[in-house]
């Protein structure tokens, strides 16, 4: 699918519909166990608010990954 936006570009787009597709069907469950696999996830206390900055695309996509079919990234 190919849309536009000013505030993002075409990469950031591409991204989003990717871990978008990778998430399609599965469960809020699963999701949120997936998310607590990430190390800006472990390295927070309860409670306290993730940075942005601790947080790795490269790290995400490779966690998407794992749970893929063989599929590879854009």
């Amino acid at each position: 699918m190919s849309r536009t936006s000013p505030a993002f570009t075409a990469d950031e787009i591409a991204m989003v519909d990717y871990v978008l597709g990778k998430l399609e069907g599965q469960t809020a469950t699963a999701v949120g166990e997936l998310s607590h696999r990430f190390e800006a996830w472990q390295l927070a206390e309860d409670g306290e608010e993730i940075p942005y900055r601790t947080v790795s695309l490269e790290s995400a996509a490779f966690m998407l990954d794992l749970q893929s079919n063989g599929s590879s990234r854009p």
